[in-house]
């Protein structure tokens, strides 16, 4: 990109994730990392402004800092196949602009699990996957993963008997993963803290 007025800064945006092509699962964090610089006889010129638009629709415009920016664009992206740019302008006017491609693939998971009740003996813990591919569900209870169950259907209600746990409170954990094109992906977290006696 570039444009602007007749100002001498030269601006700089370089992509610091290493690449501009994602494929996530919906719901995923996605951190694009850049770099901003703007400069005018080598001196910097102050903060610019940073516009980030997906499949031609103006989603974010902020103030940016000059060096290394992390956006999460998680929340701005729709199912599918999704175009984003990054344009950082300068106080003089003058811009650069990032594009990237994100596929969005839809996986995640619900549950209508009760944490709110305490458990004795082992706890059946039931939800329902989504999303029209091969998914590993992973369980894990205090950060140790106790199961990994590979399912294929979509929105059809899966169960799994947690062990009896210890008295106290414990950690539960659920996700899934799945792989696309060569490219891992990672489903949104359920947690809960299970009270169990």
């Amino acid at each position: 990109g570039g444009g602007g007025s007749d100002s001498s800064s030269v601006v700089k945006l370089t992509n610091q994730n290493g690449t501009a092509t994602f494929t996530i699962a919906s719901g995923a964090v996605l951190n694009l990392m850049f770099n901003f610089t703007s400069t005018e006889e080598d001196i910097a010129t102050g903060n610019g402004t940073c516009q980030i638009t997906v499949n031609g629709t103006v989603k974010s415009t902020f103030s940016v800092e000059q060096g290394l920016t992390t956006v999460d664009v998680s929340k701005m992206l729709s199912s599918g196949s999704n175009t984003v740019r990054i344009k950082c302008t300068d106080v003089y006017g003058n811009y650069k602009t990032l594009i990237y491609t994100i596929s969005v693939i839809e996986m995640y998971i619900t549950s209508t699990f009760d944490a709110t009740v305490p458990y004795t003996g082992p706890i059946t813990f039931k939800y329902i996957p989504f999303g029209s591919l091969e998914k590993t569900i992973h369980i894990l209870v205090d950060g140790t993963e106790i199961n990994t169950t590979v399912v294929t259907n979509s929105g059809k209600q899966e169960t799994y008997i947690i062990p009896a746990q210890t008295h106290g409170v414990h950690k539960l954990e659920v996700y899934a993963t799945a792989t696309m094109d060569e490219t891992p992906m990672e489903s949104e977290h359920l947690i809960y803290d299970v009270i169990c006696l």
